[in-house]
């Protein structure tokens, strides 16, 4: 929309690198280019099947070599535009502010990472980059309060969904870096280590459903210094002799225990599927701040389309009182 009506506008647009226009093309770009891969991805071994007839799969390593580092240059992006002014930026500005923030995001970076015991990388980088961004968003909001600056709604539109990408951006690069998946034989009286948790296989009952039989697992998950949980999965067989799995679940905000039964083994033993996944929430919760940061933005006042009286001035009534409509 921007590109189809930027020949209406009646003066040139010029701006410098260093502003909050020039980002707001990159953005574009980068949210376009990404959308146009992940459809390519999704949709190219769907069209290869039905051209060829031969099966074309599109994994986890395209993905992540298009997708991470379009969304990391995003978050270097998005982390800047409070630090922008409009048309242009004096660069002497920008250093100074970068001096005083680019200490804070290091130092909050290093006491989270430090506090959760995450020693990787890749999870330490992006985690860093959601710390950057909210840094600057909120030292930019507390300039305004203190410069008595008014926070419009597209204003904190954009910050509620600038931070919901760096939300999002947490719960992906921890989920997919420190999730724990484990396929495992377990008898009643096992137990097995699952990342920080402690999962105990106590028995498996029989559950009489109201259009299903089922074998119910019954597992104890511990976390050190807490109370353990009970997890429920289920193996169900329906009347029509579908066979349905039905996982137990103990939702967090830090993180998601999953536990599911497989096939009955030798003896009283289970194939049993364990799933730890931290932060995965953090992804949901993320896509809300943006998509409620964005519904925000669109309802500002200052984006309501003013009506313009197109009749002539011969056809416009002034009332009896003297004073025009």
């Amino acid at each position: 929309m921007f590109a189809i009506r930027a020949s209406e506008t009646t003066t040139p647009i010029r701006y410098s690198y260093f502003s909050r226009e020039f980002f707001m093309l990159v953005n574009n770009v980068l949210l376009i280019s990404s959308m146009v891969m992940i459809l390519w991805g999704t949709l190219a071994p769907i069209g290869y099947e039905v051209i060829t007839g031969d099966l074309y799969s599109i994994g986890k390593p395209f993905f992540n070599f298009f997708f991470i580092p379009l969304m990391l240059i995003l978050a270097v992006a998005v982390g800047l535009v409070p630090l922008l002014n409009w048309k242009r930026t004096n660069g002497n500005y920008l250093v100074n502010r970068l001096k005083s923030l680019l200490p804070v995001t290091l130092i909050l970076t290093f006491i989270v990472f430090y506090m959760l015991d995450f020693v990787l990388t890749a999870a330490v980088f992006c985690g860093g980059l959601a710390i950057w961004i909210v840094v600057n968003h909120v030292q930019d909001v507390y300039r305004r309060i203190k410069e008595s600056i008014s926070l419009s709604r597209s204003y904190l539109g954009m910050a509620l969904a600038h931070l919901g990408l760096s939300v999002t951006l947490i719960g992906i690069a921890f989920t997919s870096v420190l999730s724990i998946e484990e396929d495992v034989r377990m008898a009643p009286g096992d137990e097995q280590k699952l990342g920080p948790l402690k999962v105990k296989f106590k028995e498996v009952i029989n559950i009489v459903g109201p259009n299903y039989q089922a074998k119910r697992g019954v597992f104890d998950v511990e976390r050190e210094g807490e109370q353990s949980q009970q997890l429920f999965p289920e193996k169900r067989t329906y009347s029509g002799r579908q066979v349905m799995t039905e996982a137990g679940i103990d939702p967090g905000l830090l993180s998601d225990t999953y536990i599911s039964l497989g096939e009955p083994l030798s003896g009283d033993a289970w194939a049993v599927r364990l799933h730890y996944k931290p932060f995965v929430r953090w992804i949901w919760f993320g896509g809300l701040l943006m998509a409620f940061g964005g519904f925000l933005s669109a309802v500002d006042l200052r984006y309501r389309r003013r009506k313009v009286d197109k009749t002539s001035p011969e056809q416009r009534t002034v009332p009896s009182h003297g004073i025009a409509d």
